[in-house]
């Protein structure tokens, strides 16, 4: 096959994908290309669960390098009551990220029209995660003291 021929053929194929929406960016401008796209395209549903791993994960993830920066400062600290503050300040860095999944999950519970036992259930499950990584600061706080 010549050199014409083979633009020709890779110009058709071009073509072809080209009105089919494969590669262009408008795929509304091509009904089939979109309606595969569609069928291909699938929603995560926000759930109860979903909305814990998340929240679990980003209270696990925080809490190594939380305790990490908290050692760091309560070496410095003489005073007990200093040494309280700093540990309400860190256990609330991780509160915050349990009350937000706690929000997450309420607004489910609304938008579902679910029981509040249902909500509590998963409520619970995520305070139960912020415990006791919330406990591992309290440790090393009790720790200092003596």
């Amino acid at each position: 096959m010549k050199k014409t021929g083979k633009k020709l053929i890779v110009g058709i194929t071009l073509t072809a994908c080209l009105l089919m929406g494969y590669g262009s960016p408008a795929l509304e401008a091509f009904p089939l290309a979109a309606a595969i796209t569609n069928e291909q395209t699938v929603e995560a549903k926000t759930t109860y669960n979903s909305i814990y791993k998340s929240y679990a994960k980003k209270i696990k993830k925080a809490t190594p390098k939380l305790l990490a920066k908290f050692k760091k400062k309560i070496k410095k600290l003489n005073s007990v009551s200093d040494k309280a503050e700093l540990t309400q300040k860190y256990i609330q860095k991780l509160a915050t990220i349990q009350v937000d999944g706690t929000k997450a999950m309420a607004t489910l519970m609304y938008k579902n029209g679910d029981d509040y036992s249902t909500y509590e259930k998963w409520a619970m499950k995520l305070m139960k995660v912020y415990e006791k990584q919330a406990g591992k600061i309290t440790s090393v706080y009790m720790n200092s003291l003596t």
